[in-house]
C-alpha cells in the first residue's frame, strides 16, 4: 500500500511540469483572446460615441420638437437619442469658448438640437447618408450633420485593426497548440518503454492508449480551468489600476475565457497523447532507444 502511495506520488510530480508548461502556454493564448475581446469592446465603444447632429427650425414648436424625437428613436440603427435646446446649448458653448453669442449678437443663435448614436454596425458611410437623407425630411429640420470623414475613418481603421488582430491571434493560436503538443509528446517520451512493454504482453493498442489519454485529458481540463483563474486575476488587476480601460467586459471575458482554454487544453493534451502512443506503438524495440 506504502509503496503504491509512493509510486502514485512520484508519477504525480513527473507531471507537474508539463502542467506547468500547459498552463505557461494556456495563459499565454488566454491573454491573447482577452486582448483581441477587448480592443473589439473598445472599438465598439468609440464607434458609438460617434454622434449625428440634428438641428431644428426656429419656428419649431414643443410638439413638433416631441413629435420628432419619438420619431428618431425608432430609426434603425439609433442608439440613442439626446434633446439640447437653444438655452442649454448656449450655456455648453460659452462653458467650452467662454464666449457668450448672444451679448455679442443680440439673440441666441444656437437651435434647439437632437444628438443621436449609433450602433456600430451603422457607423459606415452608406447607413448615415440614408438615415441624414431621410431625417432632412422632416419639416421640423433644418439641418443633420455629421463628421463624414470621421465616420469613414472610424469604420477603416475597425476594419484594419480587426484584420490585424485575426492574424495575430490565428498565428500565435497555432503556435500554441504546437507548444501543448510537444510539451505532451516529451512528457510521453518517458513511458515509451511502458507503453511498449503492455503491447508485448498481449495488450491491444486501445487498451494501452486509453489511461495516458485520460490523463492528459484531465491534465488539460485542470490546465485550462488554472490558466482561466490567473487571467481572470490579472483582468482584475488591470481593471483595477488602469482607468483608461472602460470597456472591459469580466464577466463576458471570463466565461469565454474559461470554454475555450479547458476545450483547448483537453483536446489538444488528449489529441497528442494520441499520436504519442501511436507512434511509440508502431516502434521497433531498437528503435526506442
Amino acid at each position: 500500500m506504502e509503496n503504491t502511495r509512493k509510486s502514485t506520488f512520484r508519477s504525480q510530480i513527473i507531471l507537474l511540469p508539463t502542467y506547468i508548461s500547459i498552463i505557461g502556454v494556456l495563459v499565454f493564448f488566454g491573454l491573447l483572446i482577452s486582448v483581441y475581446m477587448n480592443v473589439n469592446n473598445g472599438k465598439q465603444v468609440l464607434k458609438e460615441q460617434f454622434q449625428m447632429s440634428v438641428y431644428l427650425r426656429a419656428e419649431s414648436d414643443s410638439l413638433q420638437r416631441d413629435s420628432l424625437g419619438k420619431a428618431l428613436k425608432h430609426i434603425a440603427g439609433v442608439k440613442d437619442v439626446k434633446y439640447t435646446s437653444k438655452e442649454q446649448g448656449l450655456i455648453e458653448w460659452q462653458k467650452e469658448n467662454g464666449v457668450n453669442e448672444a451679448d455679442i449678437l443680440g439673440f441666441n443663435p444656437i437651435p434647439d438640437a437632437y444628438y443621436l448614436t449609433f450602433l456600430e454596425k451603422y457607423i459606415q458611410g452608406d447607413s448615415l447618408k440614408n438615415i441624414k437623407a431621410n431625417i432632412e425630411n422632416s419639416l421640423v429640420v433644418r439641418e443633420a450633420f455629421y463628421k463624414q470623414a470621421m465616420a469613414d475613418n472610424l469604420d477603416k481603421y475597425a476594419r484594419n485593426i480587426g484584420l490585424i488582430l485575426s492574424s495575430i491571434t490565428l498565428l500565435l493560436g497555432i503556435i500554441s497548440v504546437l507548444l501543448i503538443y510537444q510539451t505532451v509528446r516529451i512528457t510521453l517520451y518517458s513511458k515509451r518503454y511502458i507503453i511498449k512493454s503492455m503491447q508485448l504482453v498481449g495488450a491491444t493498442a486501445s487498451f494501452i492508449r486509453r489511461p495516458f489519454i485520460v490523463q492528459m485529458l484531465m491534465l488539460g481540463v485542470i490546465s485550462g480551468i488554472t490558466a482561466s483563474f490567473i487571467i481572470l486575476f490579472l483582468s482584475l488587476y488591470f481593471t483595477k489600476n488602469f482607468e483608461f480601460l472602460p470597456w472591459i467586459d469580466l464577466n463576458k471575458q471570463f466565461v469565454v475565457t474559461i470554454i475555450s482554454l479547458t476545450l483547448l487544453g483537453a483536446f489538444i493534451s488528449s489529441i497528442s497523447a494520441y499520436t504519442a502512443i501511436n507512434k511509440y506503438l508502431r516502434m521497433k524495440i531498437d528503435d526506442l532507444i
